[in-house]
């Protein structure tokens, strides 16, 4: 599942809090998309690198962000920052999730990666 699309589905599945990962029924926006690709209801820090390799990618800046004036940041970083500036309402989710978009591999199979120990357990299929 790409990242956005998941981003998209775990919106409706938990309750959006960006001072969190994924615990106790909220989470941020990896968060979100965590939750709707494995299943698992809590995430640590880097869990979802495992499915989505390219959030290590250095990308522009995403505007109108805490990093805006940074240059190049880390993918993950980045939407670490859009999800805050979601909660401000300074983005809504439709534009964090036209960001992805328009950053993540086209291709599902080079965004996937299942082998290191955080490999999810299930995945959903969408129609």
């Amino acid at each position: 599942m790409k990242l956005s699309e998941a981003m998209m589905l775990g919106s409706t599945m938990i309750k959006f809090d960006p001072n969190l990962f994924l615990a106790c029924g909220q989470g941020c926006l990896r968060g979100a998309a965590f939750f709707a690709a494995t299943g698992k209801s809590v995430m640590e820090g880097g869990e979802d690198i495992d499915l989505w390799p390219w959030l290590m990618q250095l990308l522009p800046a995403p505007p109108n962000t805490r990093y805006s004036e940074d240059g190049l940041t880390e993918a993950r970083h980045c939407i670490n920052a859009i999800a805050w500036a979601v909660e401000t309402g300074d983005w809504t989710l439709e534009q964090a999730v036209d960001w992805v978009r328009q950053h993540e591999p086209s291709e599902p199979d080079q965004e996937q990666s299942y082998g290191g120990q955080n490999a999810p357990t299930r995945r959903l299929i969408l129609p």
